[in-house]
C-alpha cells in the first residue's frame, strides 16, 4: 500500500511535535539552565536541600539518593511566585541529607536586572552552617528591580567549603542547585498589589486657575483623602508655620519629610485656616506593607476665603403662640 504524504500533513505533524515539546517543557524538571550558566555538583546526599519556601512558593526537594544535583524547576503554582518591588518576603530553607558534612552553607541569587547573570549585588547567604531544622531570612525586592519574569537560584554545599557571592556557576563537590522562575510585578499572592495614587478633596493642582471649591476662614474644614490602593494617609500643611495649638509635626522614619499627627494615619484631616489665599497641602498615601510599603505623595492647593455674606442668627416657628402642654 502506498502512502501519499502531502505538504499539509507534514506541517500538521511538525506542529504537533512542537506542541508536545512545549508541553513537556512546561511539565518537566529541566536540567539545562540556559540562558544562565548551568552549575555542577558531584553527586547527591551530601550537603543537600530539604525544602524551600519563598512568598507563595513551596518546594520539597529530593536530591538525596542519587537524583539530579541541578534542576530548573519551572513547574506548577507552588514552584513560582510573584513579588512586588519594595516588598519583603521570608525565604526559608531546611537541611536535607548531610552525608559526611556537619551542616550546609547556602547561597541565594535573584536576577533583579534580568541580564541572565547572577551578580554579587543580587546575592543572599541564609546560613554558613545549617545542621538541623531550617533557617529564615527576609528578602526585600529592590524598588529598582526590572519588572517581569526572572530567575532565582539556590545552591547548597557542605559547610566549610566556599559558596559565596561569586559562586553561582562554579563546580562543587557537594550539595545541589535549584533554579526557579519568579515574577517581579504588582500582582500575585492573594490579589493584585498596586501602587498607591495620592489624591484628596477639595483641591486643585495649580494656583494659576480660578478657585473651584472654597474653604471658609475660621471655619473648621475636613480634607478627605480620595487616594486609591492605600490604607494609611499622612498630611502636612507646608504653608502653616507655626501650626495651630493641638497640631504637631513629627518625622516619618522612612521618608525625608515631616507630617502632622503621624500616629493617626487618618483618611480625613480637619484644620481651621485663619488667613485668606491659596494654601498648599501635602498628602502621603501608603499601602499596608509598613516599612517596605509602596507609597505616593502629592502637593495640591486649597482656596481659603471670607464668606460673601455675614450670617445672621434667626429661626422660624410654625406657630405664633404655643400654649402650655403643647
Amino acid at each position: 500500500m502506498k502512502i501519499h504524504i502531502t505538504k499539509q500533513i507534514l506541517i500538521k505533524f511538525f506542529f504537533s511535535i512542537c506542541l508536545i515539546a512545549i508541553g513537556l517543557r512546561a511539565d518537566a524538571q529541566i536540567t539545562s539552565a540556559a540562558p544562565y550558566c548551568t552549575p555542577a555538583h558531584i553527586g547527591c546526599a551530601n550537603g543537600d536541600i530539604g525544602s524551600i519556601t519563598f512568598n507563595t512558593m513551596s518546594v520539597t526537594d529530593a536530591c538525596g539518593g542519587g537524583a539530579t544535583s541541578f534542576l530548573y524547576w519551572n513547574v506548577g503554582a507552588n514552584r513560582t511566585t510573584t513579588v512586588a518591588p519594595g516588598s519583603t518576603h521570608n525565604f526559608t530553607i531546611s537541611v536535607g541529607p548531610l552525608g559526611p558534612y556537619a551542616g550546609i552553607i547556602i547561597s541565594v541569587w535573584i536576577d533583579y536586572n534580568k541580564n541572565n547573570v547572577f551578580e554579587a549585588a543580587e546575592w543572599y547567604q541564609p546560613s554558613t552552617n545549617l545542621s538541623t531544622g531550617s533557617v529564615t531570612i527576609p528578602i526585600t525586592i529592590p524598588t529598582t528591580a526590572t519588572l517581569g519574569l526572572t530567575r532565582m537560584r539556590v545552591r547548597t554545599r557542605g559547610a566549610g567549603n566556599p559558596n559565596g557571592a561569586g559562586d553561582a556557576c562554579v563546580t562543587m563537590g557537594s550539595g545541589e542547585a535549584r533554579d526557579f522562575d519568579i515574577t517581579i510585578g504588582f500582582g500575585g499572592g492573594s490579589g493584585p498589589v498596586l501602587p498607591p495614587i495620592a489624591n484628596f478633596y477639595p483641591s486643585q493642582t495649580s494656583m494659576a486657575t480660578p478657585p473651584v471649591d472654597t474653604v471658609w476662614i475660621n471655619s473648621p474644614y475636613e480634607l478627605v483623602s480620595t487616594s486609591t490602593n492605600t490604607s494609611r494617609s499622612f498630611w502636612d500643611l507646608p504653608g502653616e508655620n507655626p501650626l495651630l495649638p493641638g497640631y504637631a509635626r513629627s518625622n516619618v522614619a522612612w521618608t525625608s519629610q515631616q507630617y502632622i499627627d503621624t500616629a493617626k494615619y487618618d483618611q480625613k484631616f480637619k484644620y481651621t485656616y485663619a488667613r485668606r489665599g491659596f494654601w498648599p497641602v501635602r498628602l502621603l498615601a501608603v499601602n499596608n506593607m509598613k516599612r517596605d510599603s509602596l507609597r505616593d505623595s502629592v502637593v495640591k492647593y486649597i482656596w481659603v476665603d471670607t464668606p460673601g455674606t455675614t450670617p445672621k442668627p434667626n429661626f422660624f416657628a410654625a406657630r405664633r403662640k404655643i400654649g402650655i402642654g403643647d
